[in-house]
């Protein structure tokens, strides 16, 4: 029984040595190629031709396999950017529902679903306009606002004197709206104020206190 010896091809890089000291040669001959020379150097030259179709392949396999990952990872992304739109349609759903009921708090599968009202948050709408002591000058054309507490207790106070204002004077709710928004809309030019939508917040229950001593006293006895 014969057993096959495997022949070791040469590396690119190999095959790169070997033409650099092939045309080094033929330098030092001043340019004279023998028939040696010329059979080696084209036998080189075909050796790295099949070595650059091989690399070629290998990258063409992996540019495609980069792509089938890409195109698997978008789509993953993509169903998980869906999947957090679904939950948070649910969620806002679920509270205008509890608004719309009149209920605070409800207990299903053994969670608390609670209500939590809308945050209100500071938008600038022209920081060109918004008055001098509310922004820093970080450059000679840029402005950048960092006193939006300031703006959202100024906006928040007029508010509060116009609704006051509105009640003592014994207006409608319609029009006592329109001046608490026309309030929160000119107070500070350029800003204003506003408050988003209720959600609601899913609490997990508790462990008994009793039940979280005794199971501290498990993991003591287990560790000792």
């Amino acid at each position: 029984m014969t057993t096959a010896i495997a022949i070791k091809k040469p590396r690119m890089i190999d095959l790169a040595f070997t033409r650099r000291a092939i045309i080094e040669r033929i330098i030092e001959q001043g340019g004279e190629i023998t028939d040696a020379d010329d059979a080696e150097l084209r036998a080189t030259d075909a050796s790295i031709e099949d070595k650059a179709a091989g690399y070629l392949a290998v990258m063409r396999h992996i540019e495609a396999e980069q792509g089938k990952a890409n195109d698997e990872a978008n789509a993953a992304t993509g169903y998980a950017r869906s999947c957090g739109r679904a939950v948070e349609c649910l969620r806002e759903r679920l509270a205008g529902c509890m608004v719309l009921a009149g209920v605070s708090k409800i207990k299903a599968a053994n969670h608390t679903i609670s209500t939590q009202a809308g945050k209100a948050s500071v938008v600038i709408d022209d920081e060109n306009i918004v008055p001098l002591g509310l922004y820093a000058t970080m450059q000679t054309v840029t402005r950048i606002v960092t006193h939006k507490d300031v703006i959202k207790s100024d906006v928040e106070q007029a508010v509060t004197e116009a609704r006051d204002a509105g009640v003592a004077a014994g207006l409608p709710d319609d029009e006592i709206e329109a001046q608490c928004q026309k309030a929160a809309a000119t107070t500070v030019p350029g800003a204003r104020v506003v408050t988003g939508k209720t959600g609601i917040r899913i609490t997990a229950p508790r462990a008994p206190k009793a039940a979280q001593i005794e199971n501290q006293g498990e993991i003591e006895n287990g560790q000792q």
